[in-house]
């Protein structure tokens, strides 16, 4: 066996919105450092690694040491630089990958089409969807628009296409071409976040994840405003970061809601840990899922899980159970959140729980990594 000529084509995912700089990329990381154990486990040739190309705007050293099944490559400092690098055929890609992996369905599919293109003529093109961003649905202004054409195109030109859940492939059947590969390997949960000795006390509602409008935000203060017309006063926790923090806040404030509202930012594992053991509801908005990963994480660490009725948020309640309440109405909601508030609070043991979600989540990852 020849290790470099082997590591050479091993499949290399894009990632040109990534940088290596950034606190989340770590996160990132580690991710895609299990799923490369998987692959490894599965080759005839053990050390071949999965190669990983992102950006890194710090242009200092970083240490790649705790993602041993990766072998990372630094193209640019941001997505631009990043297609440049390849444009340029950079020194660093001295590779020949028989799969190219879009970290994301635009940019990361743009770097994969250019790659394909510049260099690497025969390598297979794979994109992912972790939700529902390729329907007509999700236009709401010109750059949704764009956005929704370059998924659709890419929808003709991918080889497979990895989703996080089952739905997620009825919908695109009809999208993609023919012969186009489509598997079924949801985001696996970071059980870090998950308390193994949930509070027998909790407290509050909890609104996860990024702050865009793909979360539901607009709906999300019309909970607000209903919950404080009924007089339900439990502090509510926004943990996350996003554009649309600052309309959230200008909107609390003229609706005079802000009181009993805070605003945690982005929390590392640790504390979304503390988190899950405190709160009592965590409430999503999002008018599509994927297979939720807030939703999955909250019920296994025994919160009330009050989500928009959805394809995904269905698929969810079905693996995870009594502890996931679905709404359509903001009235709907507000009646859900007061009914889990009185749910009375009892120690449990998620250990089996995890165990088996954890068998689940290998046997899906060894099915996608296997197409790589």
């Amino acid at each position: 066996m020849n290790l470099e000529s082997d590591q050479q084509r091993a499949p290399l995912y894009l990632l040109p919105k990534v940088d290596i700089s950034e606190p989340l990329s770590r996160e990132i990381l580690q991710r895609l450092n299990l799923y490369a154990g998987v692959f490894r486990s599965l080759q005839d040739n053990p050390n071949i690694k999965l190669s990983v190309a992102l950006t890194d705007s710090s242009h200092g050293p970083v240490n790649y040491r705790e993602f041993t099944n990766l072998e990372i490559f630094v193209v640019g400092s941001n997505k631009f630089t990043f297609f440049l690098g390849i444009f340029r055929r950079s020194p660093n890609l001295r590779i020949n990958p028989r799969t190219l992996i879009a970290g994301d369905p635009v940019y990361g599919f743009f770097s994969a089409v250019l790659m394909k293109i510049m260099k690497t003529h025969s390598s297979k093109i794979q994109i992912q969807f972790h939700g529902d961003t390729y329907s007509a649905s999700t236009i709401h202004d010109f750059k949704s628009f764009i956005r929704f054409l370059i998924i659709r195109f890419s929808l003709q030109f991918a080889n497979s296409i990895r989703v996080v859940s089952n739905f997620q492939i009825e919908e695109l059947q009809p999208l993609a071409r023919n012969n186009t590969k489509l598997i079924t390997s949801p985001i696996p949960l970071d059980y870090k976040k998950i308390p193994t000795d949930p509070r027998e006390k909790r407290a509050g509602i909890g609104f996860i994840g990024r702050l865009h409008r793909e979360r539901g935000t607009n709906e999300f203060l019309s909970i607000i405003l209903e919950l404080r017309r009924r007089q339900v006063s439990d502090p509510i926790y926004v943990i996350g970061e996003g554009p649309e923090k600052d309309f959230l806040v200008k909107e609390l404030q003229k609706a005079n809601l802000q009181d009993g509202v805070f605003f945690l930012g982005n929390l590392e594992s640790e504390g979304l840990c503390i988190q899950y053991s405190k709160l009592k509801v965590i409430l999503s908005c999002a008018p599509s899922e994927g297979y939720g990963l807030t939703l999955r994480e909250g019920a296994l660490s025994g919160v009330q899980v009050v989500a928009r009725n959805s394809l995904g948020s269905k698929a969810t309640l079905r693996n995870f159970g009594s502890s996931i309440h679905l709404y359509a109405s903001a009235q709907d909601a507000a009646d859900l959140v007061i009914r889990a508030l009185r749910v009375e609070d009892s120690p449990h043991s998620n250990s089996q729980q995890i165990v088996s979600q954890k068998a689940r989540e290998l046997d899906s990852i060894s099915t996608w990594v296997s197409t790589w």
